[in-house]
């Protein structure tokens, strides 16, 4: 049986009418990673641009054709609907 200080080291957290009790810690392990994934990512993206600045001209051009295409698509299909 727990006391009162044991039951106040535990966050409760409403989600609609469901209720889930959060321990302490948990949660923390994914925020580190997403953390350590989004760091890195940032470093190998100066290390892509300052190293292979050509490369990263052509990806830039490349998602920015996709996007392009996409919104092409997008507005012959809005076109199209009120036609």
């Amino acid at each position: 049986m727990r006391g009162l200080a044991g039951a106040a080291s535990f966050a409760a957290v409403r989600e609609g009418n469901a209720r889930h009790v959060q321990h302490p810690g948990e949660g923390s392990l994914p925020v580190f990673w997403k953390k350590v994934f989004l760091w890195g990512g940032v470093a190998f993206l100066i290390y892509f641009v300052a190293f292979r600045p050509d490369g990263a001209a052509q990806v830039c051009r490349s998602v920015g054709g996709g996007l392009m295409a996409m919104a092409q698509g997008m507005g012959d299909f809005l076109t199209g609907l009120t036609t």
